[in-house]
């Protein structure tokens, strides 16, 4: 990351928190414990929006399926459920510097 971009990026989060995210960004294998327990609670706290509906979309239309073939489908979506949790407590400080650079970006 260029000094450019990091200053960007400093500018996005606030003087606040800049120690925390950087570090959070530079470590390859760090876990996001608040993405892991509160994720999509968590993507709104980080004004991810898409996200949000992706995966809203994605359970209601799973859901309707079921419904439509009349099959129970409460273990999946409970699976479907953990494995999201999973993804964004593994990937949940990357997802959130995509966002960063992308707003910045847009600015």
């Amino acid at each position: 990351m260029d000094e450019r971009q990091e200053t960007k990026l400093i500018e996005f989060v606030g003087e606040k928190k800049k120690d925390y995210y950087l570090k959070k960004w530079q470590k390859d294998n760090n876990f996001n414990w608040a993405a892991f327990f509160l994720t999509l609670l968590w993507l709104g706290y980080r004004k991810m929006y898409t996200p949000i509906f992706l995966v809203l979309d994605a359970f209601l239309a799973i859901d309707i399926i079921f419904l439509l073939i009349e099959i129970e489908g409460t273990l999946i979506n409970r699976s479907l459920g953990a494995a999201l949790s999973g993804w964004l407590g593994i990937g949940g400080n990357l997802l959130y510097k995509k966002h960063a650079q992308k707003q910045i970006s847009m600015i």
